[in-house]
């Protein structure tokens, strides 16, 4: 009778979204995973920089912030403070010391340049006499990326870089709040006929759902039938009611004889 409706029925474990490309509307956990690129998950955050021993504990070696991602970066510069520097920069080696701009010419000596206006600032001279006043106060215009937190003592406000271990921990940051699955192994929303192998993993429940999330999927494991495009609460149905959806004296199973004549159905 389901198949006379042109309905499939779907057993078991399948995943269905409503506003799926066709074809992708209703399928199965093998499907779905064909679909899923880990990149496109909202994990809650960048996978953790390091990956966890079989035995659960902390690797001991652990990766550099030059070795972090983007996004790493972005977690550690949220858990210490730091921002990345923009706008100019100006570093005195012989005073150890870093300032964005200038107020004291005094100690300028203007060359072949006019003498300015005493009302200007800084920012409203031309290179050329930014040049001179650099020169003036020992100072070099910063050209390297820095980090700024302004609350570390005065040799830490400004850095080119962080150091694991010592400002900051990946064992104690927390990089997500749902761990990415690994690169190099297999995940499962259900187990496999021939049960997990090796490298083979079933995805955690916080997992499943976070993909779910994404990609706008709901879990179905009640036995349901689907047919695209059947409009509105017709798509997707658990059952069928005899004189709405179909009717008895309609269906023919084959010979000319073998409508049905009972009107109870149960599916």
């Amino acid at each position: 009778m389901v198949d006379s409706l042109s309905y499939q029925t779907f057993t078991g474990t399948n995943f269905y979204n409503t506003n799926a490309s066709s074809g992708n509307k209703m399928i199965n956990g093998t499907k779905l995973n064909s679909l899923v690129n880990y990149d496109l998950v909202d994990w809650g955050g960048p996978a953790s920089p390091d990956r966890l021993e079989e035995d659960g504990s902390y690797p001991s070696t652990r990766k550099t912030f030059e070795e972090l991602s983007s996004a790493q970066v972005s977690v550690v510069l949220d858990n210490t403070g730091y921002i990345l520097h923009t706008g100019d920069l100006y570093y005195s080696d012989s005073e150890k010391d870093y300032v964005t701009t200038f107020t004291d010419f005094t100690k300028v000596d203007w060359g072949s340049l006019s003498a300015p206006s005493v009302a200007t600032t800084f920012e409203e001279f031309s290179n050329a006499y930014k040049n001179k006043i650099l020169e003036g106060n020992g100072y070099e215009k910063v050209t390297k990326t820095l980090y700024v937190n302004l609350k570390k003592s005065p040799d830490k406000q400004y850095v080119e870089t962080l150091v694991e271990g010592e400002d900051y921990d990946n064992k104690i940051i927390n990089w997500n709040t749902v761990e990415r699955p690994y690169s190099d192994i297999t995940y499962y929303f259900e187990t496999p006929d021939a049960g997990l192998q090796s490298a083979e993993k079933l995805y955690s429940l916080a997992q499943k759902n976070a993909i779910l999330t994404s990609y706008g999927y709901t879990e179905l494991t009640q036995t349901m039938y689907f047919k695209e495009g059947a409009g509105a609460d017709k798509e997707l149905v658990q059952s069928f009611i005899e004189g709405k959806d179909y009717n008895n004296a309609d269906l023919n199973f084959g010979s000319s004889d073998s409508k049905v004549k009972n009107n109870r159905w149960v599916i």
